[in-house]
Parts: structure tokens; C-alpha cells; sequence
């Protein structure tokens, strides 16, 4: 398996770093591990139909449907 960066998943998702750390907090974003201070996003939960986002939040569903 192999893992993507925040910055890597950030540009793949076309979303700010900020975004991602967001969700990270709320729970709303693809699944992640730590190793350290290191993110790290699973690269099959970010590639393309690995992640939808969750829906019922507007905020994310605004974010990923650009």
C-alpha cells in the first residue's frame, strides 16, 4: 500500500491544506494515519471514487463538487 503526503492529497482532491486539516478535526475527510507528526492519506482513499467526502455536510460537499 502506499501513502499519499498532506500536500500530494491536498493537490490530488484540489483542496487547501487547511481543508484537509479541517476535516481531519471534524472527521469529515478521507481516512488518515500519523507516524509522528507525519499525515498520511492511504493513496487508494484519495485516488479517484476512493473518497466521495461526506455529503451531509454543505461545507464538504461544496468543497469537493468543485
Amino acid at each position: 500500500m502506499s501513502y499519499l503526503s498532506v500536500d500530494e492529497t491536498s493537490k490530488l482532491l484540489k483542496i487547501s491544506i487547511s481543508t484537509l486539516a479541517r476535516f481531519r478535526q471534524s472527521g469529515d475527510g478521507p481516512t488518515y494515519i500519523k507516524l509522528g507528526r507525519r499525515v498520511l492519506y492511504a493513496e487508494s482513499d484519495v485516488t479517484v471514487g476512493g473518497y466521495r467526502g461526506n455529503r451531509s455536510d454543505p461545507e464538504v460537499a461544496a468543497v469537493l463538487d468543485r
